[in-house]
């Protein structure tokens, strides 16, 4: 009986209510419309890039992969790991962008409003002018907001990964998305080019070591032949003779193999340089992507009205029992 009492009285009340409710939600959608005018349009700029799939290249990331025991998903290699890094994100951080919005140039800071305090993030606890006046924590702030502005997306399948970039200004939008491109290019032949260097450096020091050995070699042979003129009619000069003569040729040997071995790490050097193959390049927004007014409107306008519903079923329940 119970059961049936509040089937009844929810019935009843949905049909009583409905002009009511639907009062409410054209009101609460025609306000939070207008309010969406005075909320900070935002703008997208997409970049996506893949790694050029050359033999070179991918061994090239293999090495990368290996050095930073990165995850390579099976040999293909996550750029979106470098592009969310500290080292990009501390570039970002410290350029300056052309501005649409200011007609001039704005960091990022400016751009995302880290470093002013609003009454909203006052009451909110967000950031204070202690926090603005601290450089550590202005920078903190700044990145932690612009990760939440920061999309970025890896597909195993197809090895590209698409970096979205949602900021107040169109114009910076698109130079963030451009900058990110150049650093991580920057950022992945630096560290390739850097081991490179390191094996060039050992052939170098290894090289200058067989020199210095080699020549010390080729002088003590030259002062025994110069101190023994008779070593035909001596077998046991004979023997020593033959022993420095190998000293010698061991050296000049592994000279020539380490000259070769440097030549070819020169070479690599150059082949193992990476083109990231842009598949989307970014472009200056001309559509804003936030606030998107009618489903911010209706999402927000439906909850009010289902919460407001809800309200009256478990006041009028109550008071039925």
């Amino acid at each position: 009986m119970l059961e049936t009492r509040l089937y009844d009285l929810l019935f009843i009340n949905l049909r009583l209510k409905f002009k009511v409710l639907v009062k409410i939600f054209c009101g609460a959608f025609f306000i939070i419309a207008i309010l969406t005018f005075f909320l900070d349009q935002r703008y997208t700029s997409t970049l996506s890039v893949m790694p050029n799939q050359s033999e070179s290249s991918m061994s090239s990331l293999g090495m990368l992969v290996q050095d930073f025991a990165i995850d390579g998903g099976g040999g293909n290699f996550p750029i979106s790991e470098i592009a969310s890094s500290n080292s990009i994100l501390d570039k970002i951080y410290n350029t300056s962008f052309d501005s649409n919005v200011n007609q001039g140039k704005i960091n990022l800071a400016d751009l995302l409003g880290t470093n002013k305090t609003t009454f909203i993030s006052k009451i909110m606890g967000i950031i204070t002018n202690k926090d603005i006046n601290n450089p550590d924590m202005l920078k903190y702030s700044t990145i932690k907001k612009f990760k939440e502005r920061l999309n970025i997306k890896y597909d195993r399948k197809t090895n590209i990964t698409s970096i979205s970039v949602t900021v107040e200004d169109p114009l910076a939008s698109k130079q963030i998305a451009d900058l990110f491109y150049y650093e991580i290019s920057s950022f992945i032949n630096k560290t390739i080019n850097d081991s490179g260097k390191m094996k060039q450096n050992f052939l170098n020091e290894r090289i200058q070591s067989i020199e210095t050995e080699l020549v010390k070699n080729e002088k003590i042979l030259e002062d025994f032949l110069s101190e023994n003129k008779s070593i035909n009619q001596s077998p046991k000069l004979l023997q020593e003779l033959t022993r420095l003569q190998r000293e010698v040729t061991l050296k000049e040997t592994a000279y020539l193999l380490l000259k070769k071995e440097l030549e070819i790490a020169r070479i690599d050097e150059v082949k193992r340089t990476l083109k990231l193959i842009v598949i989307e390049k970014p472009d200056i927004p001309v559509v804003k992507s936030y606030p998107s007014r009618l489903s911010l409107s209706l999402s927000i306008a439906f909850f009010l009205t289902i919460s407001f519903f809800f309200y009256i079923i478990i006041r009028d329940t109550k008071k039925a029992l």
